[in-house]
């Protein structure tokens, strides 16, 4: 695995986070 398929994995798993966590404040907020 080269340096830029880790970048790839740790951009796709951050951005599920951030997925996640708008997920919870949408419903936090309704």
């Amino acid at each position: 695995m080269g340096v830029v398929s880790l970048r790839e994995l740790n951009e796709a798993e951050v951005g599920a986070r951030v997925a996640r966590a708008a997920g919870e404040i949408a419903r936090a907020l309704r």
